[in-house]
């Protein structure tokens, strides 16, 4: 039956499996969707990759003042009113020319390394001020990152009693932030 004015062509396009512009009643006609299931699929894995997961900015609460930071340059015109504590994961050394303090285990259990320790900041910060009376010292901390926090917080309290009043933690810029995080062996 292939009338064309009409509209009648089921007997040409049903074999192949077409809908026909005229159905015939009581047969339904299955529509194929992989195709289109597949495309959505791919959609989906190419938005899920694309989001962009950056961290939220970190907004300041009203009476919080945060911490500033040296840059490379600025920390090279203060040289002349810093000192180094280098921490290491066996040993700490302190200013240029790497004077040993003790060993982690000798900063936290024994009281007479951490007074020398105090001691001999202090002294230096005498001397930091004898040559610049009008800036204040600085204290730069070079931490391994296996350091455990405890040696760190007991480096901060002796340098504060012996009146380093700005301490700065030294740090490596990566833009692979999310890579440093989750994989420590990279620092």
């Amino acid at each position: 039956m292939l009338r064309t004015r009409n509209y009648e062509l089921e007997d040409e396009f049903e074999d192949e499996g077409y809908a026909t512009p005229r159905a015939k009643k009581g047969k339904v006609k299955q529509l194929n969707i992989t195709s289109l299931v597949d495309i959505l699929t791919i959609l989906l894995v190419f938005l899920i990759k694309n989001v962009n997961m950056t961290t939220q900015a970190i907004s300041q609460p009203k009476g919080i003042v945060f911490p500033t930071t040296l840059t490379q340059e600025e920390y090279d015109e203060a040289k002349t009113r810093t000192l180094l504590v280098k921490v290491y994961p066996d040993i700490i050394y302190v200013g240029t020319d790497n004077t040993p303090v003790g060993t982690l285990q000798q900063i936290v259990n024994d009281q007479t390394t951490r007074e020398n320790l105090k001691s001999y900041l202090e002294a230096e910060v005498e001397e930091l001020i004898r040559a610049n009376p009008d800036l204040s010292p600085l204290l730069i901390i070079q931490a391994d990152y296996s350091i455990p926090c405890q040696i760190i917080t007991e480096l901060v309290y002796i340098a504060a009693k012996a009146k380093f009043s700005n301490i700065y933690f030294a740090s490596k810029h990566d833009s692979d932030r999310i890579n440093v995080l989750s994989n420590p062996s990279k620092i």
